[in-house]
């Protein structure tokens, strides 16, 4: 064993074991690491933030400036919940006609079958006249400060963290020279 350690190679930190030699991550690594995927949950919680904002604005955009058109439904699909035993809701193709040019669209959403031909209200956004939503789902929506307590809270929790972690490396570092 005192042979093993007297290798210029061998650590006295790490011990050897039979049939090679053990390396492990440096701190510097393990740094890397922890920054990197720091920076990536924080990218995350932006993108959500940014998720909340823009549906609060479509929401707004779609009761305040969006015209009411009529469309046909071309076909409807029910779709599964999540254990596959239970229906969740439908998916239904339509087609319009928005300011003369035709659209064919999904909408999605709806609570219950609707037959191949039925007439439904959807609302077209102009600036975006090929993703209608049911004039009927939109009455309940509203935009709300709410969808943006989740992302703020996460955003806080995960500051609070990283600079609790930049504190006690630093503090290790300090304390090692």
């Amino acid at each position: 064993m005192t042979a093993d350690l007297e290798r210029p190679d061998a650590s006295p930190r790490i011990a050897p074991l039979r049939g090679g030699h053990a390396e492990t991550l440096s701190r510097r690594a393990w740094s890397a690491v922890a920054l990197t995927t720091w920076a990536l949950v924080s990218a995350l919680i932006a993108v959500s933030a940014i998720v909340g904002v823009n549906n609060n604005h479509r929401i707004s955009r779609l009761q305040n400036e969006g015209v009411r058109v009529s469309a046909s439904v071309t076909s409807c699909l029910g779709q599964l919940g999540g254990s596959g035993s239970n229906g969740a809701s439908y998916v239904c193709r339509v087609h319009y006609r928005f300011h003369g040019s035709p659209y064919d669209a999904v909408v999605a959403g709806l609570s219950s079958f609707v037959r191949v031909g039925t007439r439904e209200v959807v609302t077209v956004d102009p600036a975006q006249p090929g993703a209608p939503t049911l004039t009927s789902s939109l009455a309940s929506e509203s935009p709300s400060p709410w969808r943006y307590l989740v992302p703020t809270l996460l955003d806080v929790v995960w500051v609070w963290a990283g600079l609790v972690i930049i504190r006690r490396h630093r503090r290790l570092i300090s304390s090692h020279l």
